[in-house]
């Protein structure tokens, strides 16, 4: 019996019985037990590489490079949220190290891709000078004190 012919329907009894829609549902019955989706075996995942130590040292310092070298910059403009990145750099590399020597790619990324590396670790090292050379200088907000910045001021171009 359709929906419309129920609602057209003018009996004095509201709770008339319907005829059953559906016979072949028994409701006072067990509940028939759900048809799942055949399942196969998915293969194993495969162990975590086992890592060498000096290769976890290699990944360890290249990423803390990476950090240190992000979070140096970041607090010359935001000393607050600069420094509280500098301050975290040590546990977020040794978090962020757990991951990366499980997985093979991201290991490999770190291990051979060329010597990015060592440039970025030589980048880190000048950094701060970078940043001594810029306050001395050319903002001349730093310096020995009781020195007389302006013997220091970079020429202006003409």
């Amino acid at each position: 019996m359709a929906i419309a012919d129920l609602l057209n329907k003018k009996t004095g009894n509201d709770f008339e019985e319907t005829p059953d829609e559906f016979p072949e549902i028994d409701a006072d019955g067990p509940d028939p037990k759900p048809k799942r989706p055949e399942t196969k075996d998915k293969p194993a995942k495969p162990p975590p590489p086992k890592v060498p130590p000096h290769q976890r040292r290699e990944v360890k310092d290249k990423l803390g490079a990476m950090i240190e070298f992000f979070a140096l910059g970041w607090e010359t403009r935001d000393p607050y949220c600069g420094g509280k990145l500098a301050e975290q750099a040590d546990e977020i590399t040794e978090r962020a190290l757990a991951i990366i020597v499980k997985r093979p790619k991201m290991l490999a990324w770190f291990l051979e891709g060329s010597d990015w590396g060592d440039w970025l670790m030589l980048a880190t090292a000048l950094q701060p000078v970078t940043i001594a050379i810029w306050q001395h200088h050319v903002t001349k907000e730093a310096g020995p004190a009781g020195e007389e910045l302006e013997q220091y001021a970079a020429p202006l171009a003409a």
